[in-house]
């Protein structure tokens, strides 16, 4: 399944404030899912210095994390799917989904 990461401007936002919408997110994804693992919380990165958080998220779609993050009344700025970048030793690197 895709990864999509929810940008967000949080400015003023401490990091316990951060932790607590997390809760929220996944409180949302099980809500959202109504049944079905649709949305799945994975990883948030907070950046205290440009009061941005990035959330990490499995989906089907953007507009299921987007649907996800209003319910949480997490304000985003986008959401876009993401692929990790593998780089080993004699080669050049790689682009994969996170589960592969």
């Amino acid at each position: 399944m895709p990864v999509y990461m929810a940008e967000c401007d949080l400015p003023g936002m401490a990091p316990e404030h951060v932790a607590e919408s997390v809760e929220r997110l996944r409180r949302a994804c099980e809500q959202v899912a109504g049944g079905g693992p649709t949305v799945r919380h994975l990883q948030t990165l907070w950046v205290p210095a440009d009061w941005r958080a990035s959330y990490l998220f499995q989906a089907r779609s953007a507009a299921a994390v987007e649907a996800v993050c209003r319910a949480a009344h997490v304000p985003f700025l986008r959401v876009v799917q993401v692929m990790e970048v593998v780089v080993s030793e004699g080669l050049k690197g790689r682009a994969r989904d996170r589960e592969a």
